[in-house]
C-alpha cells in the first residue's frame, strides 16, 4: 500500500513539473513584449487588444539624447522622444527630437541612444542619417540589428479612430531621465491612447503634408505613431498647435524613406 502511495505521489510530481515545463515554454514564446505592466493606457481596451498593442509597442523605441556642453559641464542636458520601428536596424522619428544632438558645436559632446521599451538597461547607439528639418523627420541608424517586427504602413482617413503610442510619460506626464532607468522599473510608462482624426490631409503654417488628431497629446510622444484600428501606421505625431495635435502623414513617411533609400543607393554606386 505504502509503495502504491510513493508511486502516486511521484506520478503527481511528475504532472505538475511538465505542466510547469508546459507553462514556461508558452510564456517564453509570448513574453516577446513588454510587460502589460509597465504600459499606462490612458483609454479603455479590451485585454486581447492591450496583449496585441505590448506586441505593437516592442517596435516603437524610446529615443534618449544626452548633451554635456562644453561650457558647463556640470550640467547634462536630456531630449526625450519616440521612433518607429521600420527596418531590422532603422528608425523614423521627428528632426526637433534629435536636433540638438545633430546641431551640437564640436567642442560639446553627444550621445545618441535608443531601447525598445522590454530591454530599456539595453541602449543601442545610433547614427542620424537623413533628415529634413523644414518636414521635421529624421531617419536613424541603428548600431546593430534588433529582432523587433518593423511596422507597417496605411493610408489615414477623416474621422477614423486611432491609438497612440509614446515615450517616455508616465500617468502624470513627466519626462524621465532615461540615465536612471533600469530594466523593470516601471517608473517609465509608455503612454496608449485613443484618439480620433480630425482631417487626415490638412493645411497649417504652410504644412500641406500633416493631418490632425482631437484633443493635444503628451510631451514625449513626439515621432511616436498614429496607428489605425489595424494597428498599422497611418502617422507620426509631430506637434501640437492650438488645441488639436498634427501628425505627419505615412504617404510623407514613405515618400521619405525612399528617398533616403535611393540616396544611398546613389553613394553606393559613386563609392563601389
Amino acid at each position: 500500500m505504502r509503495t502504491q502511495k510513493v508511486a502516486r505521489l511521484r506520478f503527481k510530481k511528475w504532472l505538475v513539473g511538465i505542466a510547469a515545463v508546459l507553462l514556461t515554454s508558452t510564456i517564453g514564446t509570448t513574453v516577446n513584449a513588454q510587460s502589460l505592466d509597465s504600459i499606462y493606457f490612458a483609454s479603455n481596451f479590451q485585454q486581447e487588444v492591450k496583449e496585441e498593442l505590448a506586441q505593437k509597442s516592442d517596435s516603437i523605441f524610446v529615443v534618449n539624447v544626452k548633451i554635456i556642453k562644453a561650457d558647463n559641464p556640470g550640467m547634462v542636458h536630456y531630449n526625450v522622444g519616440t521612433s518607429i520601428l521600420f527596418s531590422e536596424d532603422e528608425v523614423i522619428t521627428n528632426y526637433h527630437v534629435i536636433q540638438e544632438f545633430e546641431e551640437m558645436k564640436e567642442s560639446d559632446q553627444g550621445k545618441l541612444r535608443i531601447a525598445s521599451p522590454d530591454k530599456l538597461s539595453k541602449w543601442i547607439e545610433a547614427d542620424v542619417v537623413y533628415t529634413d528639418q523644414k518636414r521635421d523627420i529624421a531617419i536613424l541608424k541603428l548600431h546593430q540589428k534588433v529582432e523587433y517586427k518593423p511596422v507597417t504602413f496605411a493610408e489615414a482617413q477623416d474621422n477614423q479612430s486611432v491609438i497612440t503610442i509614446g515615450y517616455p510619460a508616465n500617468p502624470a506626464g513627466q519626462l524621465l531621465l532615461l540615465d536612471r532607468m533600469h530594466e523593470g522599473n516601471h517608473t517609465l510608462w509608455n503612454t496608449i491612447a485613443k484618439k480620433r482624426v480630425y482631417d487626415s490631409q490638412t493645411s497649417i503654417v504652410g504644412k500641406d503634408y500633416v493631418g490632425s488628431i482631437q484633443k493635444e497629446i503628451a510631451h514625449g510622444n513626439s515621432g511616436g505613431p498614429v496607428l489605425d484600428e489595424d494597428l498599422n501606421v497611418v502617422g507620426m505625431v509631430t506637434f501640437v498647435y492650438d488645441g488639436m495635435t498634427y501628425f505627419i502623414t505615412s504617404e510623407t513617411m514613405q515618400a521619405f524613406i525612399e528617398q533616403y533609400r535611393e540616396s544611398t543607393a546613389n553613394t553606393a554606386e559613386i563609392t563601389s
